[in-house]
């Protein structure tokens, strides 16, 4: 049994164009993107430093390093991969709607 699911009919005729939903981060020049994506990144990272400082303080021993290791507790390693996740993935986001937001009030 093969179920699919019905497409709207304006995402089916973007998709049959070939472009994108005007309401989506994409744009048209390379150094748009790469800013975007250099934000992005940037925020993740910090995000990730800050998260191991709380941990740190928190914990009183450093964040573990692979939460896969046998030698790190399931709770450690649910509890890091949970909130460093969380953490990093709301810093994205933010980082990339504020990023688009100067680059359309820019271009305007």
């Amino acid at each position: 049994m093969n179920a699919t699911l019905p497409i709207p009919e304006r995402v089916r005729e973007l998709i049959d164009r070939g472009k994108q939903p005007t309401d989506s981060a994409s744009y048209d020049t390379p150094p748009e993107s790469v800013v975007m994506t250099a934000a992005a990144i940037g925020a993740g990272v910090a995000t990730r430093k800050v998260c191991k400082k709380l941990w740190t303080k928190w914990r009183g021993e450093e964040p573990p390093v692979n939460p896969a290791d046998s030698q790190v507790s399931w709770s450690d390693a649910l509890i890091w991969a949970a909130s460093v996740g969380a953490a990093v993935g709301v810093a994205r986001v933010l980082s990339r709607r504020s990023t688009t937001a100067a680059v359309r009030q820019w271009k305007e």
